[in-house]
């Protein structure tokens, strides 16, 4: 979020926040979220992205009785091909850090969320999308921030 000074603040605002787990964030989540950036940039499309959590009656808390999420979903929508593609995290040790593991359809995610996602396609497929080369677009985004 380096790019800008405002976005980088807003990064940190109570209302971007969920309790993740170290290794989680790191990991698997973080990984996703360089493959959403490099889509965007490879393709040249908009995505509309949906986040969010999943709790359960019986989930931990933390601090001052910050619930943390049994798992962690993310729908991203191609606004171009109109395609989404959705992801079901574990919010747990041993989450493996390949996002691609834990695709899932929008279907899944609202049954287990109690949600409903105005998506542009079926709801009930898994869409393929090519895993970015992360460690190219890692090495030119390096490029881009020393100019």
């Amino acid at each position: 979020m380096s790019w800008d000074v405002l976005v980088a603040k807003e990064s940190f605002l109570m209302s971007n926040m969920s309790p993740q787990l170290p290794s989680v964030n790191r990991g698997v989540w973080k990984n996703l979220e360089s493959a959403e950036r490099a889509w965007v940039i490879e393709r040249r499309h908009s995505f509309t992205i949906y986040a969010g959590n999943i709790w359960k009656v019986s989930s931990r808390t933390i601090g001052n009785g910050v619930v943390v999420p049994e798992s962690l979903f993310k729908i991203l929508i191609d606004d171009t091909s109109k395609q989404s593609y959705a992801y079901l995290i574990p919010n747990k040790e041993g989450t493996d850090k390949d996002f691609g593991k834990y695709q899932v359809t929008v279907s899944e995610i609202e049954k287990v969320g109690g949600l409903n996602f105005p998506v542009p396609d079926k709801k009930d497929v898994k869409n393929k999308i090519e895993e970015p080369n992360l460690k190219k677009f890692s090495e030119e985004k390096k490029a881009n921030c020393k100019e």
